[in-house]
C-alpha cells in the first residue's frame, strides 16, 4: 500500500507494510517538518516580481516555514503564489525585501505586505478560488479597555491601525507612543511639546532661538521708522525704508511731467489735428504731422504714375526681377541674352518662333531641343531626377516595390491562434522571437487603421525588464536572399531603402525597428516615436546601403526585419549606423516587455529601394497567398472527411503518396500532418502515425507514410482522408 500524505504540510503516512527498515528516515523527515511547521522561521529570498512558495509532499520545503522572513532584491512589487492551492496554511510574514509582498493562492482574494511591515496571515487551500485573508498585525494593545478617562503611569502603545474615536480623555503620566496621532479636534497641550520636525498644512516648519534680521538671504526685514501708507520700499544698508513718489522720481532720474518735441529725452505728439486712416507721418519741430499720399509724392518729388515714357538703360538690369503689366518687348535688331529660363506666357520676335522638338537621347542622358529650323539645343547634363525618386517606369513608382511578403497580414495559413514561444510562426512569414518563451503572446487580430484589414498583435503577458545580457523580443520577418539580388550592387555596397508602416501601443516613446544583414550579421536600427497611445501613426525610417557588409543573394536569408519590443546589454548599442554585431535597441529605447499586459500592433509593412516611402502596394490575394505559399503549402479542407489525394501500398504498413505544389517551394519542404488522417479504401482504413519525404522535389512531394496497422495488401490504392476531423491537415514547410 502506497504511502499518502498530510494536507497541509505534506507529511507522509506510510501505507502498512510499506518501507520496512526505512521507517526511521521517514519519521526524521516527517518530525523535520513538523518542526518547521510549528516553530520554523524560514529566510525567503525574492527576485524579479514572481515567487512561488511550495509545500512538498514528504520532504522538506519553503512553504513549511511558521514564520516567513522575506528577503533579496526584487525588481519590483513580488506575487508570491502559496502553492498547492488546496493546502491550509498559516504564516507569520515579515517583510524586508524592498518591495511590496502580494500573497495569493488562486483567484480569491490576496493579501499584500509592504516593506518593513509585519502580518499574520492565513489561506482557506480551496483550490482555483483559495483566499489568502489578513489577521491583525499586532495584538490590540487597547482592547477591553472601556471608555472614558485612563490613566497610566507607564506607556501607552498605540498601533497605527487602532481606532481609538470612542475615549474622551486620555491621561498619561509617562509616554504616549504611537506610530501616528490623528487629532480631528482640537489639541490642548498645558505642558512643553517638543518634536523633532512640524510641518504646518504640509510646509516644514524651521526656526531658530533668535531671528536674524537684516537684508541677507535667510534674515528678516528690518524697516526704518517712517514708513507711510503708498510709500515704495527701497533696501537702505541693512534695512528697508520708505521712499514717496516725488523721492523715487529723483531716485531713478524721472520726471513728473512730460516735455513735448522732438529732442531726444522729450515725449513725440502728432502735430496735426486732421490726422486720417492711411496716411503718414512726417517730423515736424514739434512732433509728428500726418501727410496724404499725394503730399509724400510732392514732398519727395515723384509722380503718382510714371505715364507712357520710355525707360531706357545703357546698363544692364540686373537687380532682382522686374515685373511690369507693360506690353511686348521690342528689342529691333538686338538678341536678348539670358542665362535663367524663360517662363510663362509666349515670346514674340521679328520672325516666328517654331513649336521645338524636344528629343531624349537613350545612353547619354541628353535633351536635344530643336527649334524646327535645324539649330539644336543640347543639355549636356544628366536629366534631374524626381527628387526621392530612382526613375519613372522602375522602382518605388513602378510596381513590385514591397520586399516584404504578407506585410499586410492578409494571409494566414496557420491560423489565428495565439503563440508564446520562441520562434513560434504568428502567420505567413512572420515569427516571434523571445527570450525562453511564454512571456510574449503573438497573434493576427482584426484590428487595423483604414484601408487594412488585418495586424499582428504582441502582449508583454509577463513582465520583463531585459535586464538578463542575452534577453531579447521581437518580431520578425525573413527576407530570401534571392529577393534582394538588385539591392545589392557588389563591391560597392548596398542601396539605400526605406521601411514604413503602421504602429500603435499602449505605450508612448522610441521604439526601435532594425534591418539585418543576415549574411555578414550586421544590423542597422533606426529608432521611431510613438506619440499618442492607442492610436494607429504611419512611420517610416530609412536605411544608408551597408558598403562594407558580404549579402546573401542566393536561396538564403539575405535580410531580417526586427520589429523590437525588449533588448538586453547584449543587443544595444549606437542607432542609426551599421554594426558589426546584431544590434536591436538603443539607450532611449522604450523596453516595452518591462510593462506587464503591454499591447503593440503592427501591419501595412513595406520594404522598398530609395530614400522616400511610398503608399503601401497592394497585391491581389491570389498573388500574396502564391508569393507565402513558396515557403509554406498547407493541405486542409473545410468538411470532416477532406480528401487530400491518392497513395499506393508500398509495403506492409507503407503507403506512397504524391502530390504536386501550387507553386515551386523554396526548397524540399519539410511534411507533417495535424488531426486524424486515415489511408482507406471501401469499408476499410488504418490510421497515418507519421509521413516524411521520400525523395521529393521543390514542384511535387512523394511523401512515405507509415500506418498505424497494416490492413492491406501491397498495390492497392488508398484515399489519403480526414476521418471525422475537419481541422486535420498536412502541411508541406520551406520556410526561411
Amino acid at each position: 500500500m502506497a504511502s499518502t500524505y498530510t494536507s497541509n504540510s505534506g507529511i507522509e503516512k506510510p501505507g502498512i507494510g510499506d518501507q520496512s527498515g526505512e521507517w526511521g528516515t521517514t519519521i526524521n523527515t516527517n518530525m523535520d517538518i513538523l518542526d518547521r511547521a510549528t516553530n520554523g522561521v524560514g529566510a525567503i529570498t525574492l527576485s524579479g516580481t514572481t515567487h512561488t512558495l511550495t509545500t512538498t509532499d514528504g520532504a522538506l520545503s519553503d512553504g513549511q516555514y511558521k514564520v516567513l522572513v522575506l528577503g533579496g532584491s526584487p525588481s519590483g512589487t513580488n506575487t508570491i503564489t502559496i502553492a498547492p492551492n488546496d493546502q491550509d496554511k498559516l504564516y507569520f510574514v515579515v517583510n524586508s525585501s524592498g518591495q511590496t509582498a502580494t500573497f495569493t493562492q488562486g483567484d480569491g482574494a490576496n493579501v499584500s505586505v509592504v516593506n518593513g511591515d509585519t502580518k499574520i496571515i492565513y489561506a482557506d487551500g480551496a483550490g482555483s478560488g483559495a483566499v489568502v485573508t489578513e489577521f491583525a498585525s499586532e495584538v490590540d494593545a487597547l482592547e477591553g479597555i472601556t471608555a472614558g478617562t485612563v490613566a497610566a503611569s507607564k506607556a501607552v502603545i498605540v498601533d497605527a491601525n487602532k481606532d481609538i474615536a470612542s475615549f474622551r480623555h486620555i491621561t498619561l503620566t509617562g509616554e504616549l507612543d504611537a506610530g501616528s496621532l490623528d487629532v480631528s479636534g482640537d489639541a490642548d497641550i498645558d505642558g512643553t511639546l517638543e518634536a523633532d520636525a512640524m510641518t504646518l498644512n504640509g510646509t516644514a516648519i524651521t526656526a531658530t532661538a533668535t531671528l536674524s534680521t537684516g537684508i541677507s538671504n535667510t534674515n528678516v526685514p528690518v524697516f526704518t521708522s517712517g514708513v507711510a501708507d503708498d510709500d515704495f520700499l527701497r533696501v537702505a544698508g541693512t534695512s528697508i525704508e520708505g521712499r514717496s513718489a516725488s523721492e523715487v522720481l529723483s531716485d531713478i532720474g524721472g520726471q513728473a511731467s512730460l516735455t513735448f518735441g522732438i529732442a531726444n529725452t522729450n515725449a513725440v505728439k502728432v502735430d496735426s489735428g486732421s490726422v486720417a486712416d492711411d496716411e503718414y507721418a512726417r517730423f515736424t519741430a514739434n512732433g509728428l504731422e500726418s501727410r496724404s499720399t499725394s503730399e509724400v509724392l510732392s514732398d519727395i518729388g515723384a509722380s503718382a504714375v510714371a505715364g507712357s515714357s520710355s525707360i531706357v538703360t545703357t546698363g544692364a538690369l540686373n537687380s532682382g526681377s522686374i515685373t511690369s503689366g507693360f506690353g511686348a518687348i521690342d528689342n529691333g535688331a538686338s538678341a536678348i541674352t539670358t542665362t535663367g529660363a524663360v517662363s510663362g506666357g509666349t515670346i514674340t520676335g521679328s520672325t516666328s518662333v517654331k513649336t521645338p522638338l524636344i528629343e531624349y537621347t537613350d545612353g547619354d542622358d541628353a535633351i536635344t531641343i530643336a527649334n524646327g529650323g535645324g539649330t539644336t539645343f543640347a543639355q549636356t547634363a544628366a536629366i534631374p531626377a524626381i527628387t526621392g525618386l530612382a526613375s519613372i517606369n522602375s522602382g518605388q513608382i513602378g510596381g513590385s516595390r514591397n520586399k516584404i511578403i504578407n506585410g499586410a497580414m492578409e494571409i494566414n495559413q496557420r491560423g489565428t491562434a495565439a503563440v508564446a514561444a520562441d520562434g513560434a510562426m504568428i502567420s505567413d512569414r512572420w515569427k516571434e522571437i523571445e527570450t525562453g518563451g511564454g512571456n510574449m503572446t503573438c497573434q493576427v487580430v482584426a484590428d487595423a487603421p483604414a484601408s487594412f484589414r488585418n495586424s499582428i498583435k504582441a502582449i508583454a503577458s509577463t513582465a520583463d525588464d531585459c535586464s538578463q545580457a542575452a534577453d531579447e523580443y521581437r518580431l520578425l520577418h525573413r527576407i530570401e536572399g534571392n529577393n534582394v539580388v538588385d539591392l545589392y550592387y557588389g563591391n560597392s555596397g548596398a542601396k539605400t531603402t526605406t521601411l514604413s508602416f503602421w504602429v500603435k501601443s499602449s505605450l508612448t516613446g522610441n521604439f526601435p525597428v532594425g534591418l539585418e544583414n543576415s549574411a555578414s550579421n550586421r544590423t542597422h536600427v533606426k529608432q521611431y516615436t510613438i506619440n499618442s497611445a492607442d492610436t494607429w501613426e504611419k512611420k517610416s525610417v530609412t536605411f544608408v546601403g551597408d558598403e562594407t557588409g558580404t549579402w546573401l543573394i542566393t536561396n538564403g536569408v539575405g535580410l531580417m526585419v526586427n520589429f523590437v519590443l525588449g533588448a538586453g546589454s547584449n543587443y544595444t548599442g549606437t542607432i542609426d549606423s551599421w554594426q558589426g554585431s546584431r544590434l536591436y535597441r538603443g539607450s532611449s529605447s522604450v523596453q516595452f516587455m518591462a510593462t506587464v499586459n503591454a499591447t503593440y500592433f503592427v501591419t501595412g509593412v513595406q520594404l522598398e529601394v530609395g530614400s522616400t516611402a511610398t503608399d503601401f502596394e497592394y497585391r491581389s490575394f491570389g498573388e500574396e497567398l502564391a508569393l507565402c505559399q513558396r515557403y509554406l503549402y498547407k493541405s486542409q479542407g473545410t468538411h470532416a472527411f477532406t480528401a487530400h489525394g491518392l497513395g499506393s501500398v508500398f509495403a506492409a504498413n507503407q503507403v506512397d503518396f504524391i502530390t504536386r505544389y501550387p507553386v515551386t517551394m523554396r526548397a524540399i519542404p519539410t511534411i507533417s500532418k495535424s488531426g486524424t488522417i486515415y489511408g482507406a479504401t471501401g469499408d476499410r482504413g488504418e490510421a497515418i502515425s507519421s509521413m516524411a519525404d521520400a525523395g521529393g522535389s521543390t514542384t511535387t512531394s512523394f511523401v512515405r507514410i507509415t500506418l498505424a496497422a497494416s490492413d492491406f495488401t501491397i498495390g492497392e490504392c488508398l484515399v489519403i482522408n480526414n476521418v471525422n476531423d475537419a481541422a486535420a491537415f498536412i502541411q508541406f514547410e520551406a520556410e526561411l
